[in-house]
Parts: structure tokens; sequence; C-alpha cells
């Protein structure tokens, strides 16, 4: 059975060095690939933790700023971390890896999301009425995806999507057919701090949660008993300290 309702991070971005980066994939012993979006892609024991790039616009103009050759930084992007339609012991070791990284390197931003099993029409028509309540830029339709684009700096984007579709078509999945209706809400929320400091910040967390908060009221029956955020918890204490492994074994 898949747990809904429980926001968790999915996601964490981070900007560092190239050089620093492969010492870091050397140390902990992992695999580099690349895929056919000429991306690369790095495995431990055949799980996808996380993906880099050293070259796109912003990365170009960081280096120009700070004088740097291009391709000297790298953006590194931690996949995954919020899988509730399976339970595997790989998802405990991709947090750990994830937790050694960002004590060391900046984050640049972090998707939360939460999960549903509901019909498209209904959840679509109530995510559009809240883009336009929260005085959203615009938002666009694109395949199974409704984005929102929230004039605001410390959000970059809010989305929603057909989460089965995207697992069984784009990724090759098998999943079963009780799952047809599971969708996903995401939001991108910009961090550019270090873990320490992120973890510390009242500012941010009051916001988060009062985003959180206010989409909740916007779902309405949807997720009339809020949010569960249990799991965000258990995944901010064990990212803190990898020592808490069962925080997150009886919920992986």
């Amino acid at each position: 059975m898949m747990r809904t309702n429980f926001i968790g991070i999915d996601s964490i971005r981070c900007i560092c060095s190239t050089k620093a980066l492969y010492k870091f994939i050397e140390k902990q012993g992992l695999r580099v690939f690349t895929n056919l979006c000429n991306q690369k892609v790095v495995y431990y024991n055949k799980e996808l933790v996380f993906i880099f790039k050293s070259s796109n616009y912003e990365l170009d103009l960081l280096c120009k700023k700070r004088h740097k050759r291009y391709g000297y930084y790298s953006l590194v992007e931690f996949l995954g971390l919020n899988q509730p339609q399976r339970k595997n012991n790989n998802l405990i070791a991709k947090h750990k890896i994830t937790a050694f990284f960002i004590r060391k390197y900046c984050i640049y931003n972090i998707d939360l999301s939460v999960d549903f099993l509901k019909d498209n029409n209904s959840l679509n028509s109530i995510f559009i009425n809240s883009t336009i309540s929260y005085k959203a830029r615009n938002y666009q339709v694109y395949k199974n995806t409704i984005y929102a684009n929230i004039h605001n700096k410390k959000v970059d984007k809010i989305k929603l999507y057909d989460k089965f579709k995207k697992e069984t078509i784009k990724f090759n999945k098998f999943l079963p057919k009780s799952l047809e209706k599971w969708k996903r809400l995401e939001f991108t929320f910009n961090i550019k701090a270090k873990f320490k400091q992120f973890i510390g910040s009242k500012k941010i967390f009051n916001y988060i949660f009062l985003m959180l908060k206010s989409y909740r009221q916007i779902l309405g029956d949807i997720c009339k008993f809020g949010f569960n955020q249990m799991f965000l918890k258990r995944q901010l204490s064990f990212l803190k300290d990898v020592r808490k492994t069962l925080l997150l074994k009886g919920i992986l």
C-alpha cells in the first residue's frame, strides 16, 4: 500500500567544483555513466543516486563571475529520495550518500513532494485555481504536467503531474493498476545556503510550512487532514545525523 499525503524531500540540487565532485564519487565507490541525454548519471548498487552536468547558463555565469574556466563547477541533482510506492534498503544508502555530500556543499534548491490517489480532472482544476489565487506569473500545461511559475524569490516553481504515467511511460517501470490515479504535487524552493544554515533557519521553514498550509486549505477535501510531515522530519533528522537509520527504516 502506497503512503499518500506524506510530504518529503524528493530532490536536492547543489553546486560544487567538478574536481571535488569526482573525488567524492571515487571515495564513495560510485559508478558514473553517460545516459542517452548526454547527462552524467551516478549509481550505487544499481540505484540511481544523482545526475550532474558541468555546463548550463547559470554555471557558465558563475564561472565568468569568479574568473574560472567553463566546466569548473557542476550542478549535482540528488533524485528519488521520496518514493512512497516501494520499500528499498538502497533508499537508505541513497539518503546517506546525499547526507555526506550536502554537509560540504551549498544547497541550491530542493523539491518537496506530496502524493495523492486522485483522478486527473478534479485535481487539475483545483491546482489551476490555486495558482491563480497565488498570483502566479503564469501556468503551462505540457503533456501530463501543469507548471506554475510563482512570482517569489523563495519559490522557483510548483507543478502537478501524473506520476503513474511518468514512472510507467518515461522510466518504463511496472506499477500495479491500483496506482493508476497516482498524482504528485511538487514545490521547488530556492535555498542557496549550507545544510546547517538551512536546517537551522526558522525563516526558511516558516515560509515552507506557510506555503504548504495554504495549499492544503486550497486542496480542501483532497487532504482535509493536512500534509503528514512525519517523513519530512525523519528525513531531515537522518540527513543531519546518519546514525539515526531506524528513523527511515520504518517508513522507507
